[in-house]
């Protein structure tokens, strides 16, 4: 068993794909408010029925999905290190 249980395969595994995760999310944002002012003088489209077209890439749904996801992540790390569960 190593000293720190934080020096596990699986911790380093976790931080890389979470850090690749992170700046991917990030691009994603930064990309996104690009496209929203650019596509501000476009014709938007509304129907009868009263439903309008729009330029919203990502639903808040998914906005809480990914916080929920990075929190327990951390979460998870921290109460494995300190409290040593192992599921």
């Amino acid at each position: 068993m190593p000293p720190y249980e934080l020096l596990q395969t699986q911790y380093v595994i976790l931080a890389i794909f979470g850090g690749i995760i992170l700046v991917t999310f990030f691009y994603i944002a930064i990309n996104t408010f690009r496209t929203i002012n650019q596509k501000r003088d476009e014709h938007l489209a509304e129907f009868p029925e009263g439903i309008k077209e729009g330029n919203k890439p990502i639903p808040l749904f998914l906005i809480i999905l990914y916080i929920a996801y990075f929190l327990w992540a951390i979460i998870y790390v921290g109460a494995v290190a300190i409290w040593g569960f192992n599921f």
